[in-house]
């Protein structure tokens, strides 16, 4: 018991030098190469403390290998090296987030902790989406908060809200008594904080995932959810499949104004037309570089030196589709990798929406709810991918995520036990 509590103190430490590290490195990227040397020490201090390797593998595991593989090869093509060494870190610093919190976090509480501090954080940064981040539609002009001014992209800022959401309004529709009082109301003034950030970001991604998963939840709660899913298809369906429902959507009407400097607005960007023409050019990149990929983080030079017909085209600094984006930078086989990691965490939240317990299945069902609101606006999109510094937050809710499947693992071991032949 006593050397169980030692090991439990050992990875918490851990944890906590991990996302030190993690955030110093936001401010410093020399400080990126010290959440995986932590990390390698707590292995081999837990060694020492067992006497045995502990592996606490998930069903993650040979994806992650695979990414993890390709990033030697990643930085040997890079024509820049010092930007694809500071992505490959980046992205590292990310895995070894998500190792460390499935090996500090081992109980139902400990999950409901460290995700109530997720919520209350992002719903925190919701709030200050107008002063915070660049191209908010309220921009607010508040002078002893001015050093913040476009500290996170709207994009960014949205892509944080749509995996986030989604895990908050499962907890509040489908917990029950496994949650306090406390923690629902918190959810519930985080989803209002959360919908306020929505409103101020003019991002269309994280728009279209948070109420697409949003409808999700709603339709498996109950009837009334469903008369609710059923209003708003019908809503969808006229804004596109009606010229003045597509002009609403694409229009600068909707997003020009949400610009801090209109006189420099380039409606150019925030066409339709102009993302399948990058979304073109990226696949035709990815076509040059098919098993290596370009390097990691490499995208605006690359496509400088590649493509010399269009000079617009080298103001976008990535391929506005996750999925390109890993290709682009991975080549196939780190696409391979990344899909298989989605599929897998699909798999996971699909048979944890089906348990009996009820907050292992709330977590299922807002993880597959995040998931699907993360795939959607990365169809548009690559915001939490390699060279944003925030690409960690993915990470951190996917090793949350595994912390309850290993949890729902035990349950279902322990009542298969109990059952009689």
């Amino acid at each position: 018991m006593e050397s169980t509590r030692v090991l439990r103190m050992w990875w918490w430490g851990n944890l906590v030098v991990v996302v030190g590290s993690i955030v110093l490195g936001f401010v410093e990227t020399r400080f990126l190469v010290l959440a995986p040397f932590a990390f390698v020490i707590s292995l081999l201090g837990s060694f020492v403390l067992q006497r045995r390797l502990e592996w606490r593998g998930t069903p993650l595991d040979a994806p992650i290998f695979v990414l993890m593989l390709m990033l030697p090869l990643t930085v040997a093509v890079t024509a820049h090296r010092e930007i694809t060494l500071e992505q490959v870190w980046r992205l590292l610093d990310g895995i070894v987030l998500f190792f460390s919190i499935v090996y500090a976090l081992r109980t139902p509480r400990d999950v409901r902790l460290a995700l109530m501090g997720v919520w209350l954080l992002v719903a925190g940064l919701a709030l200050t989406s107008p002063v915070t981040a660049a191209g908010a539609r309220p921009a607010w002009n508040i002078p002893m908060l001015a050093p913040l001014r476009g500290f996170i992209h709207h994009n960014v800022m949205g892509a944080l809200l749509a995996m986030t959401f989604p895990l908050g309004m499962a907890n509040l529709l489908f917990a029950g008594k496994r949650i306090s009082r406390l923690e629902y109301v918190l959810y519930a003034l985080g989803s209002v904080a959360m919908m306020v950030g929505l409103w101020a970001l003019p991002s269309r991604g994280a728009w279209l995932g948070v109420g697409i998963a949003i409808l999700l939840l709603l339709t498996i709660h109950s009837r009334w959810g469903r008369l609710v899913v059923g209003v708003g298809i019908l809503v969808a369906v006229v804004l596109v499949t009606t010229e003045s429902g597509r002009q609403f959507l694409f229009s600068e009407a909707l997003l020009g104004i949400t610009v801090p400097n209109p006189e420099a607005f380039d409606p150019f960007q925030w066409g339709l037309e102009q993302r399948v023409e990058i979304w073109r050019r990226s696949y035709a990149l990815a076509r040059i570089f098919p098993l290596t990929g370009i390097g990691m983080g490499t995208f605006q030079e690359t496509m400088r030196a590649v493509v010399i017909d269009d000079t617009f085209l080298y103001s976008w600094p990535h391929a506005h589709n996750i999925f390109l984006q890993v290709a682009v930078d991975l080549g196939l086989i780190g696409l391979i990798a990344w899909s298989l990691l989605l599929i897998g965490l699909g798999w996971c939240y699909f048979h944890m929406a089906r348990a009996d317990d009820r907050l292992v299945r709330a977590f299922g069902r807002g993880g597959g709810a995040s998931l699907l609101a993360f795939v959607i606006h990365g169809l548009v999109d690559a915001p939490l991918w390699g060279m944003v510094r925030a690409s960690v937050f993915t990470w951190l809710v996917w090793g949350l995520s595994m912390v309850m499947w290993n949890i729902h693992q035990h349950i279902y071991l322990s009542n298969t036990k109990k059952t009689p032949r």
